[in-house]
């Protein structure tokens, strides 16, 4: 009798049990999983502003080492070389000269000392270089793109408009063709006039100071997310302001632009399947990380007053800022 008892009280899940335990389970899984991908999303992006921090401050390094920024380069036809030394004559952009101050003297040093073919291998090697502190890791992670070059998520302040060398003669983002005629004086031979048209921390063959941001370093945007195709994440195809290696002159894929203030496709925006390539923007919601003259990093909004964008990218026009925008 006792036996016949065991046996009877010793049973398992009913069906109907079973599909309670895991519709409860599924339950709380759809409730978890929001939060746990907020939490993963609020490290990448605190991931990011750390390393647009790493570039302010390698930029702030650069400034007191040699008396200005980064130089802006020459444009997407041209890449940095370590003979051209590190003020405007340096074709190279602010990214390649902002190497040796964010642990990257190698990739610096690349093609030193070299000629010929073992010159062209190393600038192949360089171009091809990609490094996790200039992505954002929302976005993608550090890869050589399908175009063989490597890419970075952070543009520069070129203020409010894009000029090109020799502007006032049809000039092109490639910028100039020959370096001594890019180099010679009077007016370093088509810079002076990109130079008096740019308002911008970065512009073709700037040199920028801090006397220069006239507006006060805390007012004043020093470089932040680019906005990107989100469906070309990894193509590097021409149109998308992602087809050039990061360390070539000034041009669309490591410059942006804010705009006149009373044009809505200058806003920052999130990352979607359409081509802005002139914008700053980022693969996060809300807004997009940018970091100021003074080092400091901000979350902008992306519903930012235009007019507030504008005077934030405009080094020196005068005009007061409400604290409260960033």
């Amino acid at each position: 009798m006792n036996a016949i008892s065991d046996r009877r009280s010793l049973h398992g899940f009913t069906l109907v049990e079973l599909l309670v335990v895991i519709t409860i389970i599924g339950i709380l899984i759809a409730l978890l999983l929001p939060a746990v991908q907020a939490a993963r999303e609020a490290a990448r992006r605190m991931d990011c502003q750390n390393h647009l921090k790493q570039l302010a401050l390698g930029t702030m390094n650069h400034e007191s080492s040699h008396g200005f920024f980064p130089a802006g380069g020459w444009g997407s036809a041209w890449n940095g070389d370590p003979q051209y030394g590190v003020d405007w004559r340096q074709p190279g952009g602010w990214i390649f000269n902002l190497l040796p101050f964010v642990e990257a003297q190698a990739v610096y040093d690349l093609q030193s000392n070299k000629t010929g073919q073992a010159k062209t291998e190393a600038l192949n090697q360089m171009t091809a270089k990609a490094m996790a502190t200039f992505h954002c890791p929302t976005r993608r992670a550090p890869q050589k793109l399908a175009s063989g070059f490597a890419q970075s998520d952070y543009a520069a302040n070129g203020g409010e408009l894009f000029h090109a060398f020799n502007e006032a003669n049809g000039g092109i983002m490639a910028g100039p063709a020959d370096y001594h005629a890019a180099t010679v004086s009077p007016g370093r031979a088509g810079w002076g006039a990109v130079a008096a048209a740019s308002n911008g921390v970065f512009h073709g063959a700037s040199q920028t100071t801090l006397a220069d941001i006239k507006d006060g370093a805390s007012h004043t945007y020093l470089c932040g997310e680019k906005y990107l195709n989100s469906d070309h994440y990894s193509d590097g195809i021409a149109d998308a302001g992602d087809n050039e290696n990061m360390y070539t002159g000034c041009q669309d894929d490591f410059v942006r632009w804010v705009g006149p203030g009373n044009d809505p496709s200058y806003a920052p925006r999130q990352d979607e399947n359409s081509f802005h390539v002139f914008i700053f923007g980022s693969a996060h919601s809300g807004g997009f990380n940018v970091a100021m003259c003074d080092g400091s990093v901000h979350f902008v909004r992306y519903s930012i007053d235009l007019e507030t964008h504008r005077r934030l990218g405009n080094r020196k026009d005068g005009l007061p800022i409400d604290a409260k925008s960033l």
